[in-house]
């Protein structure tokens, strides 16, 4: 009886020692994504409405720093809302942050290009084909697609490609950091001696500045 007594209390204290030092994982903040992307240029200024730097996490962390800046967390992102400790050139940002119970989060280093603001919108920088191409053969675009390069990082607007006075084709975009590529649709491929416009509308850089813009090419006869 006594020994049954004596597990008892054991049971007793275990749980209560055990279960007040218990699992902290879901005080843990976890680090998911930044935007714009790893790797991107950023100006080194940007106007007060748009951040430099928009971080994003799997929970809400206590605070978050860029460089040993403090950066406005609201919910489960965190925005590097001025410079701070931001140099030009190639340069590490070292983003640190506290759990919600207050402890230190692992912390992460990424890695961009810091370069001087500016307010000069985007502008077209290359692709599969130029504005004016005559000649062009259709099958290696209708095969992978057309690609259309920007000479800085953007924001995505909008793209379509059509036959010269004919309704969009309807190709698919896919926006990337510096660039976009548009991929045909089944029975919606180029033809041959026809010529096509991409008209690109309301594409920004990081500071909101703007561009639309028209290439015209012909395909081969």
């Amino acid at each position: 009886m006594r020994g049954k007594y004596l597990t008892l209390c054991w049971w007793f204290i275990g749980h209560f020692v055990f279960a007040g030092c218990g699992d902290n994982s879901e005080q843990v903040v976890n680090f998911i994504a930044v935007d714009p992307p790893e790797g991107s240029r950023i100006p080194n200024w940007l106007p007060p409405q748009i951040p430099l730097l928009k971080l994003t996490f799997d929970r809400s962390p206590r605070s978050v720093t860029v460089n040993g800046t403090p950066a406005a967390v609201e919910g489960n992102a965190a925005c590097l809302e001025h410079s701070g400790g931001l140099r030009l050139g190639d340069g590490e940002l070292t983003v640190a942050w506290t759990n919600q119970d207050g402890s230190q989060g692992v912390g992460v280093i990424l890695h961009f290009q810091v370069v001087t603001y500016s307010a000069v919108p985007p502008e077209i920088a290359g692709g599969s084909v130029t504005n004016g191409d005559i000649d062009v053969d259709p099958a290696p675009l209708n095969l992978n697609g057309i690609t259309i390069f920007f000479s800085e990082a953007i924001r995505p607007g909008t793209i379509e490609i059509r036959p010269e006075g004919q309704e969009s084709l309807g190709w698919i975009a896919q926006w990337k950091t510096e660039s976009v590529e548009i991929m045909p649709l089944p029975g919606k491929e180029l033809i041959h001696g026809t010529a096509y416009i991409i008209k690109l509308e309301n594409v920004e850089d990081l500071v909101g500045a703007s561009m639309s813009v028209e290439i015209w090419f012909m395909t081969r006869a």
